[in-house]
């Protein structure tokens, strides 16, 4: 897993692009193009950043590594599922983890869906 896609270390500020081919809300996005920050909120573009579809702008090296014949759609991409569970606490499941974490939090519970869905795809 790559802890530098943790988080905590996410640049709110900092310009993104995208680093794969996707489909977001019925449009296609195309590596190196960029990611436009009215459209997502600080959440969204820090789980494109830590899932690995977005890179900071200074990091892009027009290299498309990842460009699938079918697109992915954000929806459709993560293998990573949180289901709600009794007194705040949320299970987090994936079909490569040994048995599903449990974390008490909703925004806790995404950030380490965020992470276990980047460690998936490092992996790749």
């Amino acid at each position: 897993m790559d802890r530098r896609l943790s988080p905590r270390f996410f640049k709110r500020d900092e310009p993104m692009v995208w680093r794969k081919h996707v489909t977001v809300g019925g449009e296609s996005a195309v590596p190196g193009e960029t990611v436009d920050p009215a459209k997502f909120d600080v959440g969204q573009r820090q789980r494109l950043w830590c899932g690995g579809q977005a890179i900071y702008a200074k990091d892009w090296t027009g290299r498309t590594d990842i460009a699938p014949e079918v697109p992915e759609t954000l929806e459709t991409a993560s293998l990573v599922t949180i289901e709600a569970q009794k007194a705040g606490w949320y299970e987090i499941s994936a079909p490569w983890l040994d048995e599903p974490e449990k974390v008490r939090g909703k925004v806790a519970a995404e950030a380490r869906a965020a992470e276990i869905e980047a460690m998936a795809h490092s992996d790749a």
